[in-house]
């Protein structure tokens, strides 16, 4: 028995730290050695763990399979909340993986929620919410987020998980104030725990990335990178990369983002090890369209526009003096946008078939009429207009490219 304490110990601190695949393993050998000693619930248990930490690592297979074991066996093996958490854990991976159940699952959970302790009501909505953030049902999901945290108990889903989808509607919503007010709540959440700071500091980011304030990017995701190290999850990664490339993005003094040596561009191939879930392959391809917008632009000779957040009419931005004098050049970046409209598209198309929603393609389309913007503008003033001796010295910039 004293074995499997100190192994539930050690997987416990390893969980808290992110390190998940180190806790996912020392459960299941905590796991084997209950039930070599006959210790039903407690083996019961360590799989619901291993299973969680395994999802956490992103792999989902096999805590799919721990939880189906887990959930075949009978229920007397296991506390009611151990039962519940299988339950919530294997609805996540469905989410997550297999978006076209999520609503068939959630009715499944809405009725299993009268059968466990009041705790599982706060799970619940948590879980709903962020169905409706899919379904771009962004007030509702509000509303369900801002009752799950009233609601919470001790048991089930963390709080900081509830604060950060909040501080992401209300940005959604376009209401700063408010993601700033659960911003400062998320702070004060489960300081103890790595992705509870992750979060916060992705929060902190997105606030300075809305309000485009330069210094602040800097600043806030130099502590997200610090954030990030020792968690095992690469979902903190990726987001990190995204907003790490929208905020090179936005600093003109780079240069072309076309540019081989940009930072933006050697930050859009850095590769983080381990599956994306659908909604991580639909970022992705966002962020490469609105990386090929910006190229667009700086050919244009406009300035930056944060494509995430920014609402504003493009075309009010400022001219600068350095316009490209290859008009084959601008065109062939038009066809580069046009690609990643399309290749976006499909993934958009998707999920809103998936989640029975159109906000996703219609994001990609705003994009696209964004496009014909710049297009008019191109169009208006040809390369003869905009060229003089600062077209020459964008040429000059260019000659160093593959």
């Amino acid at each position: 028995m004293r074995q499997i304490d100190e192994l539930l110990n050690d997987a416990h601190e390893a969980y808290e730290f992110g390190r998940y695949h180190e806790s996912a393993v020392c459960f299941e050998q905590a796991q084997r050695l209950a039930q070599q000693a006959g210790l039903l619930e407690l083996r019961y248990q360590s799989a619901i763990w291993a299973a969680v930490n395994w999802q956490l690592a992103t792999r989902p297979l096999r805590a799919l399979s721990l939880l189906m074991e887990a959930l075949a066996k009978p229920a007397a093996a296991a506390n009611q909340w151990h039962e519940w958490a299988a339950h919530i854990q294997a609805f996540e991976i469905i989410r997550d993986y297999q978006p076209y159940k999520v609503e068939q699952k959630l009715e499944e959970l809405k009725r299993l929620v009268k059968q466990h302790s009041k705790g599982s009501v706060s799970d619940y909505l948590w879980l709903k919410m962020g169905v409706r953030m899919e379904q771009g049902q962004t007030s509702i999901a509000i509303e369900r987020g801002e009752l799950a945290w009233v609601r919470k108990t001790p048991t089930g889903f963390m709080k900081y998980l509830i604060a950060h989808d909040l501080v992401l509607c209300y940005l959604k919503c376009r209401d700063r104030r408010g993601a700033e007010l659960w911003c400062r709540q998320l702070e004060e959440t489960e300081c103890y725990f790595a992705e509870s700071r992750a979060a916060w500091h992705d929060a902190r980011v997105r606030l300075a990335l809305w309000d485009q304030d330069q210094p602040a990017l800097v600043r806030e995701l130099a502590d997200f990178q610090d954030a990030v190290e020792s968690v095992q999850r690469p979902k903190w990664r990726r987001r990190l990369i995204e907003l790490e490339v929208r905020a090179l993005l936005l600093n003109m003094d780079l240069g072309d983002p076309a540019q081989f040596d940009h930072p933006a561009r050697r930050r859009l191939h850095v590769r983080v090890k381990g599956p994306m879930i659908l909604s991580e392959w639909y970022g992705r391809r966002l962020l490469l369209l609105d990386y090929r917008l910006a190229a667009l632009r700086y050919a244009l000779g406009l300035s930056a526009v944060e494509d995430l957040y920014d609402a504003r009419p493009q075309m009010s931005t400022a001219q600068r003096a350095d316009v490209c004098s290859d008009d084959a050049e601008i065109q062939r970046r038009i066809g580069r946008v046009r690609r990643a409209i399309k290749k976006a598209e499909v993934i958009a198309n998707r999920l809103d078939q998936c989640f029975r929603c159109q906000w996703r393609l219609a994001e990609v389309q705003e994009r696209a009429r964004r496009l014909g913007e710049l297009v008019v503008e191109q169009r208006e003033a040809s390369p003869a207009d905009l060229i003089g001796g600062a077209g020459n010295r964008y040429a000059n910039a260019r000659a160093g490219r593959g």
